[in-house]
């Protein structure tokens, strides 16, 4: 069982707490022989892991998740691979950003046709309706109470009698 933590204790110092905890990207190139590693280092020389290098994810504002790529090899993380890492954890970051907006945008759908739903029984219920007029266009739009008050079909659409007398 190995145990991380973002926290400024032993466990939370190796890569990825520090990247968590700082919002940096951090490097172990020689995960075997640094300090702050020891915590994990029997764990990593029996999987055969000598280098690690964790990158920050972001989601709104803050630092979400670490991505994190280890090595068989030490020394492998160089400036050329920690730039590509780093585009693959902007890319994840992004598409964790527009996720999260759909996600939003479909909630926010949820809850305008919920109230959609209680605004048309309460207007039964009360036996009110409503309706609208864009004075640009002159185009009134009305309730299905409004409808079912003057007694109405909407596939009829509405009556420009009615809307005259609903306008004045």
């Amino acid at each position: 069982r190995i145990l991380i933590s973002s926290d400024l204790i032993p466990e939370g110092c190796g890569p990825v707490g520090t990247c968590v905890r700082e919002k940096q990207v951090q490097v172990f190139n020689d995960f075997l022989a640094d300090e702050r590693a020891r915590p994990w280092r029997e764990a990593a020389a029996a999987r055969g892991l000598r280098a690690v290098a964790a990158l920050p994810i972001w989601l709104e504002g803050k630092v979400y998740a670490a991505f994190t790529v280890y090595a068989h090899e030490p020394c492998v993380f160089q400036q050329k691979e920690i730039e590509l890492l780093g585009e693959i954890a902007l890319d994840v970051s992004y598409s964790l950003k527009h996720l999260a907006a759909d996600q939003k945008r479909r909630e926010a759908e949820l809850a305008l046709r919920a109230s959609q739903t209680a605004l048309l029984k309460a207007q039964h219920l009360a036996q009110l309706g409503s309706w609208s007029w864009n004075t640009v266009t002159g185009e009134a739009v009305w309730s299905q109470e409004i409808f079912r008050l003057h007694d109405r079909d909407p596939a009829q659409g509405r009556s420009e009698e009615h809307t005259s007398e609903l306008q004045s």
